[in-house]
């Protein structure tokens, strides 16, 4: 005998010392993927500046169509014609007109406030189609984040600009997952 103890390394060391995550579970970066993290997590951020803009052009063009149909209807447009034009029921027509104030005629004839309010729709539209494809690749992101080992879903949330339960609804839809 030497006099020295030898210690033997536990059995978790043995096996590579490594925490066995249950299946589905992101496992744990390395180093050489911290860029691709700080990727995500920069592309994250660009959405979530894009979608708030997307949600606040939606806002302005909700608020002028609105403006457009009440001076559409001073002008003696009937609420019928409106709510054919902007795709609205007459029910809904009749409770935006009555949120606004009375507002001075604007003289503009049937056919020009037909055509005014035909463009805010058209172009509210594109931007609702927008703002859904951007939520498309949101839904993504956050699906590849989650991977990547993301895996607090508010912090996602935060990082996206969208609500928590949005998260676990679009990782439940892109990775096939019931949570």
């Amino acid at each position: 005998m030497t006099g020295r103890i030898e210690l033997r390394r536990p059995l978790s060391q043995e096996r590579g010392g490594k925490y066995r995550y249950r299946q589905g579970a992101a496992q744990p970066s390395s180093p050489g993927d911290r860029g691709a993290e700080e990727r995500i997590a920069q592309a994250l951020s660009g959405h979530r500046q894009l979608l708030n803009q997307f949600r606040s052009r939606i806002r302005t063009l909700t608020a002028k169509r609105n403006e457009a149909l009440v001076r559409a209807l001073e002008d003696e447009l009937a609420i019928s014609a409106v709510a054919n034009v902007i795709g609205e029921t007459v029910p809904t027509v009749r409770r935006i007109a009555l949120a606004f104030e009375e507002k001075p005629a604007s003289g503009l004839s049937r056919d020009e406030h037909i055509d005014s309010l035909r463009k805010i729709r058209t172009e509210l539209e594109a931007a609702a189609a927008a703002k859904e494809a951007l939520e498309g690749e949101v839904g993504i992101l956050i699906a590849r984040a989650y991977q990547a080992g993301f895996t607090d879903e508010t912090h996602l949330a935060g990082m996206a600009g969208i609500s928590t339960e949005s998260v676990h609804n679009r990782l439940r839809q892109h990775l096939g997952r019931p949570r």
